[in-house]
């Protein structure tokens, strides 16, 4: 397609966007401190918003993320402030609303910018990014955890190891080791014995017999046991491929017999 073509498509598909007036400007308000965000959307709210997750970032640094995190959805009042808007009428009246409410400004809301970016495919300005870093380390310098530069008492870590201690899913360090051995080699209840087709030797599990042939990877034996690869290793004398399988379940585990080449 030449390029003519694809700005005129652009084009065609922005005009589009403005003619079809399904856009909403929405307004989460903090019930505890106030603070508010405001946004657009083409989609149910509900699917935009998705109980909070919609707003999802890994890195932990986005202030309305952080915010719900913190307060928790159900401390936010959620609201639709305007509706049936086509996509440059939804940009401006963002911008408003921010402007309005001043919401861009830490002390009063979570959005980082002013409004109307629609950066869907675009890219931001060096200004811009250091805009938005400047205001995003600005918020972390004044909002610390809990803890920050104070004394645990030991009374509150006492308390925290009882928790832990009546947690039904925390474990002794006794216990993990105990486990540990369980599921090491043979011991492992999971463990399946594997036997190369190549040489006719059985192995406890997979991890054995990668030991015994360099080369032989653990979890390519398993994928040629359950037929997903042809072959992990070669022979070191005759240079063979190995080829795998499971040994069947119903012989019995005391018939196998481990072989370590040398």
């Amino acid at each position: 397609m030449e390029v003519g073509a694809i700005m005129n498509t652009l084009r065609n598909n922005e005009q589009n966007e403005n003619e079809t007036k399904n856009y909403k400007v929405y307004m989460h308000t903090n019930l505890i401190n106030g603070k508010k965000y405001i946004g657009i959307t083409k989609q149910k709210p509900e699917r935009r918003w998705k109980n909070g997750w919609g707003y999802y970032d890994k890195s932990g640094r986005v202030y309305f993320w952080k915010a719900i995190q913190k307060y928790g959805w159900n401390n936010f009042k959620h609201e639709i402030i305007e509706d049936r808007l086509s996509f440059e009428q939804a940009k401006e009246k963002e911008r408003y609303y921010i402007s309005y409410y001043n919401s861009s400004d830490n002390l009063d809301g979570y959005n980082l910018t002013l409004g109307g970016d629609g950066f869907l495919g675009k890219k931001r300005s060096q200004e811009t990014k250091d805009k938005i870093s400047e205001k995003v380390n600005l918020y972390f310098k004044n909002n610390h955890g809990y803890w920050y530069g104070k004394h645990i008492p030991s009374e509150a870590i006492k308390k925290q190891k009882e928790t832990k201690r009546l947690n039904p899913y925390h474990h002794t360090e006794e216990w993990k080791k105990n486990h540990s051995q369980q599921l090491k080699g043979a011991n492992n209840v999971k463990s399946r014995p594997v036997r190369c087709i190549t040489t006719n030797e059985i192995f406890a599990n997979a991890k054995e017999a990668s030991e015994s042939y360099k080369g032989a990877d653990c979890s390519r034996i398993h994928k040629c046991c359950k037929g997903y690869g042809k072959s992990s290793g070669k022979h070191p004398i005759t240079g063979e491929k190995l080829r795998w399988e499971y040994v069947d379940k119903e012989n019995p585990r005391t018939e196998i017999t481990v072989n370590i080449l040398d």
